[in-house]
C-alpha cells in the first residue's frame, strides 16, 4: 500500500502516475565543458574562462567579462563589462 503525500505523490517520489521521474543532480557547473571550448570572446577570438562569482566568462585579451544568466551565457558586447587591469600588472620595479 502506497501512502501520498499533501500533493497527492507517492511519498517515495519516485513515480508521476505511473511514470518514472529521472533523478537530476544539480552541477554547480552547468556550462558544459565542449562549449566552454568552443566559445571565444566576439570582440578579440582569444578563449574565455569561467569565473564563479558571479557566474560569468572572462577574456584574458580584452579583459571583457559577460554574463552568464540562466545558465546561458550572453555573448552581446553591449552587455559586457570591462574589468580594470589590476594594479601589479602596472608596477615596473
Amino acid at each position: 500500500m502506497s501512502s501520498w503525500n499533501a500533493a497527492g505523490l507517492r511519498s517515495s517520489a519516485d513515480t508521476i502516475r505511473g511514470a518514472a521521474i529521472p533523478k537530476i543532480s544539480y552541477n554547480r557547473r552547468m556550462i558544459a565543458k565542449d562549449l566552454l571550448d568552443i566559445l571565444v570572446c566576439p570582440v578579440c577570438k582569444k578563449p574565455l574562462e569561467l569565473r564563479q562569482n558571479p557566474e560569468s566568462l572572462r577574456c584574458g585579451q580584452c579583459r571583457r567579462v559577460y554574463p552568464i544568466r540562466d545558465n546561458i551565457p550572453v555573448m552581446l558586447v553591449d552587455e559586457a563589462t570591462i574589468e580594470p587591469a589590476q594594479a601589479d600588472q602596472n608596477r615596473t620595479g
